[in-house]
Parts: C-alpha cells; sequence; structure tokens
C-alpha cells in the first residue's frame, strides 16, 4: 500500500520494504545510512506495547504482520517525530499510559511505550500530519509544492490509488473511499481547513 502511495504522489521515489523473514540482516544493512539522518517522521506506525507486542486499536497482536522498525526508529540522534491517532503508534510513549487508557479503549494495554522528540496526535493521524506539512508550508514558502500536498483533492487521488491497489478503511475493514471509518467530504473538511489556514497565512 505505500508503494501504491508514493507511485501515486512521487513516481520514482524508492520505498525501502521492511521484510517480516529477515528483518535484522535488512536492518542492519540500512542502519549506516538511516543513521545520517536529521529526522525521522513515523506516521501512524505501529509500535510495541508495555508487553512488548504491536497491538491494533481492537488489541489484537499482529506482530506477525508488521516488522518491528521501532528499533531503527529508537537508533541514532535524529530529532524523531511521532504522528498518531489511537495510543499504539510510535511516539505514544511521550505520554502517561493512563492519559492514553482514559480516552482510548484499552489504551493501556495497546499504547505504545515508544516515545518521540516531539508527538502529534489528531482525530485522524492523516490530519495530524496535514497539520505538520501545513507549518512546514508556511515556514518554507520557496517550497510551493507543499501547498499542494494540502489540497483536497490530492489526499483523495491518494486515497483512490490505494484503494484500487487493495487498501481498506481500518475501521470499517472493507475497501472503501474513506479514512477511519469517515467518509470523504466528513474526512476532508479538516484538510480544507488546514490549506485555507495556510493560504491566509502567507
Amino acid at each position: 500500500m505505500v508503494e501504491a502511495a508514493v507511485a501515486a504522489a512521487v513516481p520514482g521515489l524508492p520505498v525501502d520494504v521492511a521484510p517480516l523473514s529477515g528483518y535484522q540482516r535488512w536492518s542492519a544493512a540500512l542502519l549506516p545510512r538511516y543513521g545520517q539522518l536529521t529526522h525521522l517522521i513515523a506516521c501512524e506506525r505501529v509500535g510495541p506495547g508495555g508487553d512488548g507486542r504491536p497491538r491494533n486499536m481492537r488489541g489484537e497482536d499482529i506482530g506477525a504482520h508488521t516488522a518491528p522498525l521501532d528499533r531503527l526508529y529508537a537508533t541514532g540522534s535524529a530529532f524523531r517525530i511521532g504522528i498518531g491517532d489511537g495510543g499504539n503508534e510510535l511516539g505514544m510513549g511521550r505520554l502517561p499510559a493512563e492519559l492514553v487508557g482514559r480516552v482510548v479503549t484499552a489504551g493501556e494495554r495497546i499504547r505504545c511505550v515508544v516515545g518521540a522528540d516531539a508527538l502529534l496526535v489528531g482525530g485522524t493521524s492523516n490530519w495530524a500530519a496535514a497539520a505538520l506539512v501545513g507549518a512546514l508550508a508556511l515556514l518554507r514558502p520557496d517550497l510551493p509544492q507543499l501547498r499542494t500536498l494540502l489540497r483536497p483533492a490530492w489526499s483523495y487521488d491518494l486515497l483512490a490509488a490505494i484503494v484500487r491497489a487493495g487498501a481498506v478503511d481500518g475501521v470499517r475493514r472493507r475497501s472503501t473511499l474513506s479514512v477511519d471509518g469517515l467518509d470523504w467530504p466528513v474526512y476532508a473538511e479538516p484538510l480544507t481547513r488546514v490549506a485555507e489556514l495556510v493560504d491566509t497565512g502567507r
């Protein structure tokens, strides 16, 4: 799905795919390159809970389906940014377990224990990521392509591309043009607002 998204957004951009088998060799080979990075962003990337197991929002152990990228994320001196919405994502370790438990079903159980230097929490992770892009767009007016990423039409085209590739809405568990159970018009409202704020802030 990530490859399909990248192909639709930035054709030709290389994607490192973490394997479930042979992960140690894969990460060891990439570590020298990743170690030179100044910033790492983990968006909606599940991480280990208190028992060491990564869990989805339903509390299900999904370790058999996801590589332990938290090991690369927590290595080195890069400034780490975490983006999430459910408590089980990389970066959420910055929040107390009891806080996550108060606002998320089974939050203390699924909460990722890996922290971050900066944590962005949104109603959906995508909205928080859009806010980050909006801030960057204001800081870097010399990069007009950042504003393109804030246009709802851009997000719609990207969503349509990954749905065509077989993506499913994680809440509805079916292939539909929705995000976290939100139909497109509702989901697009915050994206539209972020784009408007950036446009008026120039």
